[in-house]
């Protein structure tokens, strides 16, 4: 007998200093990620891992392959600490997601019948599947995500219908480069995704860029809500008690971005150069001037109303009450 559990004690710490090896950590993994991309219909790869007990799983070189044969995600070092799992209640509590030196590349393909991204294309095989399987009481897994962590990465979010601007930030094909951003209190509940973001910046190939960025995030199908926000730019600093978006699914809202989204900004301790501004309308170009104060804004960018404003335009120029405006200034 005790033979046998002197047999099974060294067959487990064998085990054990196999799975501390790299090559057995890649071979396992690489297995588990060529399943999945044959469940996705796609191709997952990963380059080398570095498993630590209790610790944390790194990844290197993470490439996923998007639905139109492009790159879906590129992530130079992924690390992802776990804090508990189990087996018996179907939950894990993932602490953090750590993204080095990631890209992302998200496009969103519209036509008649509404719009859909890549990711969701990708995703679509899992659901089905998971659609035809559901069973009573056997529930699929949940896992919870707490923080995620984004350093010296990219975001590019393309759509098929591109449409040239001639200055500014063009809405059909955003890149952001430099983007870090810390990421915490996440939830996902009933098609309302939530989190608290901080240190977010990025600069976008427009030229915009944003030095610090941080606020309580809220996104429904049709709309978006940040509150307690501050941003600083190179030239303005803005603190935003509330944004919000308002839009129509399927309506191309962003894409004619000026014109249909509905916008409402109650700020407070303001100071906005025209050179930032003019990077969302660039009728604004060349109007040398900073605003600086606090108020409600609401309306469309060629449509606005505000009110409970006291501004400063300049040193010369103060504003307090309200204003309804129509229209662009032609420049």
């Amino acid at each position: 007998m005790s033979r046998c559990l002197a047999a099974l004690f060294l067959l487990a710490f064998a085990s054990y200093l196999a799975l501390m090896t790299p090559f057995v950590q890649t071979r396992l993994v690489t297995y588990f990620a060529d399943l999945l991309g044959k469940r996705l219909g796609t191709e997952i790869v990963i380059g080398k891992v570095d498993f630590r007990p209790i610790e944390s799983l790194v990844l290197s070189d993470v490439y996923v392959k998007g639905f139109a044969n492009d790159t879906l995600l590129y992530c130079r070092r992924l690390t992802a600490r776990v804090d508990s799992v189990s087996f018996v209640k179907r939950r894990a509590t993932v602490t953090e997601l750590d993204f080095d030196g990631a890209v992302f590349n998200l496009w969103v393909s519209r036509d008649s019948a509404g719009s859909r991204t890549n990711v969701e294309m990708l995703l679509d095989p899992l659901s089905r599947e998971g659609a035809g399987s559901s069973r009573p009481g056997s529930p699929g897994w949940r896992v919870s995500l707490e923080r995620i962590r984004l350093r010296n990465s990219r975001l590019r979010y393309m759509e098929d219908q591109y449409e040239p601007v001639e200055y500014g930030i063009n809405w059909t094909d955003v890149d952001c480069r430099g983007l870090d951003a810390d990421i915490s209190g996440i939830s996902f509940d009933g098609g309302t995704y939530a989190a608290e973001v901080s240190g977010l910046r990025f600069r976008e190939k427009s030229g915009f860029r944003v030095n610090r960025m941080g606020g309580r995030v809220v996104i429904r199908e049709d709309n978006m809500l940040i509150t307690s926000a501050d941003i600083s730019t190179d030239k303005s600093f803005i603190h935003l008690d509330t944004l919000r978006y308002d839009w129509v699914p399927d309506r191309k809202y962003w894409k004619y971005f000026v014109h249909k989204m509905r916008q409402r900004y109650v700020f407070s301790n303001t100071a906005v150069n025209f050179d930032d501004l003019a990077y969302f309308n660039g009728r604004l170009l060349g109007m040398e001037n900073t605003v600086s104060g606090s108020g409600v804004v609401t309306g469309t960018i060629d449509s606005l109303s505000g009110e409970r404003l006291d501004l400063a335009l300049g040193d010369t120029t103060r504003l307090r009450g309200s204003f309804r405006s129509r229209g662009l200034p032609r420049i």
